[in-house]
């Protein structure tokens, strides 16, 4: 056990662990406070889960900001040098990001959307659906991203954190997070990249927020509302071997674009 537990000395477990009592004690808080006026108000069981799985990113929203302060609390963040760093456009590589792009074109190619006729957008629903996924993905890869003690990790293990992080959200959240591909791949890219320095943490972020978020608002792919605040409507279903195939194609591809940058930078070094 000790043997195993050696190989990951360069995480600060403590970090994770703060910060998964303080999601489970927040959602617990906020879902007890909300129940608890429901049965106030005397409504029946039909109306609080529509009520609940309505604002369900509302109740994420507040659950991960929550969790985050608390988690800061008592893990006080690096100086301000070392968070600038992470956030660097220096660690982002383009190149990765249209990569992903085209690995992404796979899913909606299969997807075969097709146009809805919508006669007006609710752009409030939208925003608030959009701050939800960035959060779902952002929180815990910036957490993930507190908690290594250096920059070099092994792929295996962060995209194993990735997963973790994946059923945690599952499992916290219920029928949000019932089995979507666009989620895992997303989960599990963002981590693969956190163990790619200097390529990591802003490339992960980027590809998540600007490029895999729009993506699953756009085609119908929303955890919550499905299609219901989407221009376009997935003709087919993605199952778990599109899933496997994209992700392999992605990480071959990175791993092939990466080794060729490092190749370059030895060549200049010399």
């Amino acid at each position: 056990m000790k043997q195993f537990l050696q190989q990951f000395d360069y995480i600060r477990s403590r970090v994770i662990v703060k910060y998964i009592a303080s999601l489970i004690l927040f959602f617990t808080i906020i879902g007890s406070i909300a129940l608890f006026f429901h049965l106030l108000l005397g409504h029946e069981q039909e109306i609080i889960e529509n009520w609940f799985h309505e604002s369900s990113w509302y109740h994420l929203i507040m659950v991960k900001i929550l969790a985050l302060a608390l988690t800061f609390y008592f893990e006080p963040l690096p100086n301000k040098k070392v968070i600038e760093s992470w956030f660097s456009m220096e660690g982002l590589r383009f190149s990765s990001l249209s990569g992903l792009l085209a690995c992404l074109s796979i899913f909606i190619f299969i997807l075969s959307p097709s146009k809805r006729d919508m006669h007006y957008y609710q752009w409030g629903e939208i925003f608030v659906t959009y701050l939800g996924n960035c959060l779902l993905f952002a929180s815990d890869l910036f957490v993930m991203k507190m908690a290594l003690k250096k920059h070099e990790a092994k792929i295996i293990h962060l995209m194993s954190f990735g997963l973790f992080f994946y059923l945690m959200n599952s499992i916290l959240q219920g029928q949000i997070l019932s089995f979507r591909c666009f989620y895992l791949y997303g989960f599990l890219i963002g981590f693969y990249f956190l163990s790619r320095a200097p390529y990591g943490f802003m490339t992960g972020l980027v590809c998540q927020i600007f490029f895999l978020v729009p993506l699953i608002i756009i085609f119908g792919q929303d955890a919550v509302w499905h299609d219901a605040l989407s221009p376009f409507k997935a003709s087919e279903v993605l199952r778990f071997e599109h899933f496997i195939i994209v992700l392999f194609l992605s990480l071959y591809y990175f791993e092939w674009k990466i080794g060729r940058l490092s190749a370059q930078r030895s060549r200049h070094a010399e």
